[in-house]
């Protein structure tokens, strides 16, 4: 359960993510307000999944996935681009993933 909260945080994130980059530096106020709005959700996940799991593992398992799902949603809205360098760093974040989880 913690493991799918840790997920669901930084699906949030990710979404939040978004809005910041359509704010243009929060010079538009409606994606502004919805990249605050939205990652509130997050952090309240990621509060509760601390309960369950380690601060560091929490925390990296976080960003990890936010980082995966950052770069899937920039190649699919904002026409960004997949190189050999950039699957290369994907591939060592989700590894280092896998290897934190202790049923590994």
């Amino acid at each position: 359960m913690g493991t799918l909260m840790l997920l669901s945080a930084a699906m949030t994130y990710s979404v939040a993510g978004i809005f910041m980059k359509l704010s243009l530096g929060l010079t538009r106020p409606l994606p502004s307000v919805l990249a605050f709005c939205v990652v509130i959700p997050g952090i309240y996940l990621q509060t509760l999944a601390m309960r369950q799991t380690q601060l560091s593992i929490s925390y990296f398992l976080v960003i990890g996935f936010e980082a995966i799902l950052a770069f899937a949603f920039g190649m699919w809205l904002f026409d960004e681009r997949l190189s050999s360098q950039k699957l290369m760093g994907l591939g060592l974040i989700l590894l280092g993933t896998l290897f934190l989880q202790e049923r590994f």
